[in-house]
């Protein structure tokens, strides 16, 4: 709860409350409520709180976590007859705390998160495979997502093109990693090496994933061959023990303890933090 006076300078700064939830990363009718019990004077808005927003730019932050998720677990969608697109995102119930963390970030432009597919039993190749639960959220439909829609997606299926080499920025690639990056300890001397799971995206796309990953990453980035005869997937590939820890400890400062696991310093061997 922020006192009045500090709610007055947030108004002044951003203009309305729209601007001042996106900014605090809270529901809008949470600051809403906020502005009504602190009697602070706000302009009414002739628009209904969808429609104000809808018209609330997001925040660089915000859109940093909305281009890491389309790179790793996240869908942006279009509906038919929409205008603007939005973003879907769902995790199981092991990375549900995390999946909450981006809920949190994307406020208000987020929706509660939900359960979307119960634990269940299915055969695969006649053997009996346990899923857990699996939760999601959507956001609203908003003109910052639909931005990204135009630029990386086309057919309904997402696409790398050139401008994301300026555009990653080390939050989009802090959350990209937790998503689709997976670290590997090579048991034999002790190396530490790195997988992004990018077998979604053609080769030529590759090569500007690897140029965007220049910008963060000192050390050597390789586009590998992954599966047997029948599939082959390229993923990327980092290596270099020393800067692979230099740029774990980067992105463990950004993301939230609960997805920390991944990164599991017992099974590394370092203390990263």
């Amino acid at each position: 709860m922020y006192t009045k006076n500090e709610l007055e300078n947030l108004y002044k700064i951003h203009g309305s409350v729209g601007k001042v939830a996106a900014f605090l990363c809270k529901p809008y009718s949470t600051v809403r409520h906020w502005y009504y019990i602190n009697a602070v004077e706000v302009q009414q808005s002739c628009m209904t709180i969808f429609h104000e927003i809808r018209n609330t730019p997001m925040t660089d932050h915000q859109k940093s976590v909305v281009l890491g998720s389309l790179l790793g677990d996240g869908n942006l969608r279009l509906a038919p007859h929409s205008k603007n697109s939005y973003l879907r995102i769902g995790h199981c119930e092991k990375q549900l705390e995390y999946l909450n963390w981006k809920s949190s970030i994307l406020k208000p432009f987020s929706r509660e998160v939900k359960l979307d597919q119960p634990e269940r039993v299915k055969m695969i190749d006649n053997n009996e495979c346990h899923s857990t639960n699996f939760y999601r959220f959507n956001t609203i439909a908003h003109p910052d997502i639909t931005y990204f829609y135009k630029k990386y997606v086309s057919d309904n299926k997402k696409r790398i093109v050139t401008d994301l080499i300026n555009e990653l920025d080390l939050i989009a690639m802090a959350v990209w990693f937790a998503d689709d990056g997976s670290v590997h300890v090579d048991k034999r001397n002790g190396s530490i090496s790195c997988m992004l799971a990018t077998n979604s995206f053609s080769y030529k796309e590759q090569l500007i994933l690897v140029e965007a990953l220049r910008k963060f990453f000192n050390g050597t980035i390789k586009i590998d061959k992954q599966g047997n005869f029948e599939r082959e997937d390229l993923i990327i590939r980092l290596f270099n023990t020393k800067h692979i820890i230099d740029f774990l400890r980067i992105l463990l400062l950004i993301l939230p303890e609960c997805i920390h696991y991944k990164f599991s310093p017992q099974r590394l061997g370092v203390k990263l933090l």
